[in-house]
């Protein structure tokens, strides 16, 4: 949960994934389906809107502030799969 809205938290919350499809396995497949009931959906747009506020306020003309970004963080490896949005930055891993 943001501590603020100042652009200084951890996460911005996290919502339940309902399954992967395909399952998990050993041979992870290049791309995952993420499959999320209609109410973690919600939070999860929420969760997201909470970030592109944060980033919003930022000065867009600085550096900083271009490379502001949304990071979505999938836990696979716990008995509770979760989907967590945090901030991020794309001055990170340059395309």
């Amino acid at each position: 949960m943001a501590k603020s809205s100042d652009g200084n938290a951890a996460s911005y919350g996290a919502c339940d994934i309902h399954h992967f499809s395909p399952e998990r396995n050993d041979n992870w497949p290049k791309v995952i389906n993420a499959i999320v009931s209609f109410e973690d959906a919600l939070k999860l747009n929420l969760f997201i809107q909470r970030r592109l506020h944060d980033i919003s306020k930022k000065n867009r003309a600085t550096k900083a502030g271009k490379q502001a970004a949304v990071k979505l963080s999938i836990f696979t490896d716990t008995d509770k799969m979760r989907l967590m949005v945090n901030p991020g930055s794309t001055a990170q891993h340059p395309k």
